[in-house]
């Protein structure tokens, strides 16, 4: 059996992030669904009051074990190596991650 399903959504400003009404509808649509945004340049005259920090680190904080977990990513290369590195330090298998480096 899979993991509930985590939408981790890393920006590194609050006007860098977008759609956040509608991930938000979909959460509360589906009580399975986890909707995780963070912020890596936070600006303190934002009002933000979610997670801060890369998102591998995020992801790290987050998710304790990722056995039996698939784990799809995009972004640039840095952000693809650092986040595979903690996913599979965690237990994921080599086999569960596909990426899109861009």
């Amino acid at each position: 059996m899979k993991a509930m399903p985590i939408f981790f959504f890393g920006a590194r400003t609050v006007k860098d992030l977008y759609l956040l009404t509608e991930w938000r509808e979909i959460e509360k649509k589906y009580p399975n669904f986890h909707f995780i945004p963070a912020l890596s340049e936070h600006d303190p005259s934002d009002s933000w009051e979610g997670e801060q920090g890369y998102i591998a680190d995020v992801v790290k904080r987050t998710v304790s074990r990722f056995e039996n977990m698939e784990a799809f990513l995009c972004g640039p290369p840095i952000m693809i190596e650092t986040t595979i590195d903690v996913i599979s330090k965690g237990g994921i298998k080599g086999s569960d991650i596909l990426y899109d480096e861009f």
